[in-house]
């Protein structure tokens, strides 16, 4: 009996530690706001003033149990900008894009498999919306070189879907840093993470 006692101390423990040491749980509110680079939006060739993507995500952490880690649901908000400029003679080539992302994602935060107590491993998918924006300010000294040059903007399917890994390392309880790969408007964002 003594025995049986023992180890029900010994694993309540444990299991109360393994808790304690994840760093994202059920009721956790986290935001991340960074910057990105690479993405599906190169198109052409030559570009200037190119921007890096910025971003804002939030998740919470659910109650709801799927294996050994913790679901969290939130949305995402993205933007950045593009610039086309080519230059000749007889014309001027100038496309400004913008492109604002925004949905919901989800993730599934897995953290007891290593032990460290402020690191936070994670998988996700977002789905949302794309708003396309877009400025031709093209001069063209004549109707041929407008013929030959002039390129139309198709606008893309404006529903965003994409998969995602990531982690955070927090410094304190609530102050962090965050990085991001997959396919996405940026294919590796990194920043600031913060934990209530």
């Amino acid at each position: 009996m003594r025995t049986i006692f023992l180890t029900t101390l010994l694993l309540t423990t444990i299991v109360q530690q393994e808790a304690h040491a994840q760093a994202f749980l059920a009721g956790d509110n986290a935001i991340g706001i960074g910057a990105g680079v690479g993405g599906s939006y190169y198109r052409y060739g030559n570009y200037e003033g190119f921007r890096p993507t910025l971003s804002l995500n939030y998740d919470r952490g659910t109650a709801i149990g799927v294996g050994p880690g913790v679901l969290g649901i939130g949305g995402f908000f993205s933007y950045t900008s593009r610039r086309i400029y080519n230059s000749d003679v007889f014309w001027v080539e100038d496309k400004r894009y913008s492109f604002v992302g925004f949905g919901v994602r989800g993730t599934y935060h897995w953290n007891s498999w290593h032990k460290v107590e402020n690191w936070d491993v994670y998988a996700g998918v977002a789905i949302g919306a794309n708003i396309t924006t877009y400025n031709d300010r093209s001069t063209y000294s004549s109707s041929y070189y407008y013929n030959q040059y002039h390129r139309t903007y198709t606008p893309r399917n404006p529903l965003r879907t994409s998969v995602f890994v990531g982690t955070r390392y927090y410094f304190t309880d609530f102050f962090g840093v965050f990085a991001e790969v997959g396919y996405d408007t940026a294919f590796l964002t990194g920043g600031l993470q913060f934990k209530f």
